[in-house]
């Protein structure tokens, strides 16, 4: 009897147990302690009416029973599997992971895309939030961080699409990343040398490239453990062991539509905080003219990150995205304002066999705003080789501290 069986067959004991027992399903999503206790519960609930199952028929039972009620369901494995990063489920009969940065379909189903919806709404109702046909996009965060959407019908063909970026415990550390190949040594030299120097930088990149776990380790970069840096997302990801930090995180409103605060408030906010740097997780929209302004009256060393094809994309989208701000500025002064405070912009990129590496790291050019030319790259991976490449050493070497490398 497989999992999607057993839950189809004893739903009479998954609805007793959600009736009399509810507190401790409360309890039991996200508590192991709680889940086991849970797991007696239906145990004993077994042998009182009569099933003489061997004992580890039972506990067999018991687990999927409780996975049902109080876990994930058919992807709770998954969620614990600590090789996966990332969960995909299109509809109750797809599902995808991704594993070591490669993504590959798994064998898990759900039995209806009912039972797929009532695992999404198990998911965001203790959050205050609600997905249905008026509201059919959804966006929350498990218990141990990691964040999920869903997306139900009409607007989703394939039935309720749920995805979930699964929350990293251990933060990564600066050497683990050249051990993964994601920069050589002597372009760790190089980031080091640009986080010291207070230079303002985005990392820039598609999704999953990388570029959160990056800005984490550059966060580690930064030695005087007086300065106050505050750290402002969308949903906490990032690890930062430092004394003197802020974590500052943004709310979605409730279902009365009400309460909401955005990176854009939090920004504009941390700014009377007294902070040294600025880290924002990730800009999207207009908020990227309250970073820019904010740079722009101090906070050197500040970092962020983007979506964008390319380092010279990253910096037309950040001026995109503060036109959206609607501060009445032209677009020649949103340019003006943008590449006079971002100094530094690194591209990530995923490659083939799933790696993350830098792609290349550029310097913002100063001078001619109208030109075609605004970076100029001074190191770059080269996929023919797969090695890194130092494109301009004399541009590096004008980086304050490198030398004392």
């Amino acid at each position: 009897m497989n999992e999607n069986e057993i839950v189809d067959s004893f739903a009479w004991l998954k609805e007793r147990v959600g009736l009399e027992y509810r507190a401790l399903v409360r309890e039991a999503r996200g508590n192991e302690s709680k889940k086991a206790q849970l797991e007696s519960v239906i145990s004993r609930i077994l042998a009182l009416n009569g099933y003489a199952f061997k004992n580890e028929e039972r506990d067999f039972i018991a687990r999927e029973l409780s996975n049902e009620i109080a876990g994930y369901g058919p992807i709770d494995p998954l969620i614990k599997d600590p090789e996966v990063s990332e969960i995909m489920v299109n509809g109750c009969a797809s599902v995808f992971v991704e594993r070591r940065g490669k993504i590959q379909q798994t064998s898990v189903r759900f039995t209806s895309d009912g039972r797929l919806m009532e695992l999404i709404r198990r998911i965001v109702e203790p959050l205050g939030r609600r997905v249905d046909h008026s509201t059919p996009f959804v966006d929350a965060r498990l218990p141990d961080g990691s964040r999920v959407h869903a997306v139900i019908p009409p607007v989703s063909l394939s039935g309720p699409v749920l995805t979930i970026r699964k929350f990293c415990r251990d933060s990564m550390t600066c050497n683990q990343l050249l051990e993964l190949g994601t920069y050589s040594q002597e372009l760790q030299e190089v980031l080091k040398a640009v986080v010291e120097s207070r230079l303002n930088v985005i990392i820039s990149g598609a999704s999953s490239t990388g570029k959160t776990t990056l800005l984490g380790v550059m966060c580690s970069f930064i030695k005087d453990e007086a300065e106050r840096v505050i750290v402002i997302e969308d949903s906490a990801e990032l690890h930062i062991n430092r004394m003197h930090l802020v974590r500052l995180e943004s709310r979605h409103a409730n279902l009365e539509g009400k309460g909401e605060v955005s990176i854009r408030d939090i920004v504009k906010n941390a700014l009377r905080m007294r902070p040294d740097r600025l880290i924002v997780g990730e800009v999207r929209g207009a908020e990227a003219f309250d970073l820019v302004h904010a740079l722009n009256t101090g906070h050197q060393g500040s970092m962020s990150t983007v979506h964008a094809n390319s380092t010279e994309d990253s910096l037309l989208r950040l001026e995109n995205m503060a036109i959206l701000a609607g501060e009445n500025l032209s677009y020649s002064a949103i340019r003006y304002l943008v590449r006079s405070v971002i100094d530094v912009v690194i591209h990530m990129i995923r490659l083939e066999s799933g790696a993350r590496v830098i792609n290349e790291v550029s310097l913002v050019n100063k001078g001619d705003y109208a030109g075609c030319t605004r970076v100029r790259p001074i190191a770059r991976y080269e996929l023919a080789t797969g090695s890194f490449l130092i494109r301009d050493e004399q541009a590096i070497r004008r980086i304050d501290g490198y030398d004392d490398k």
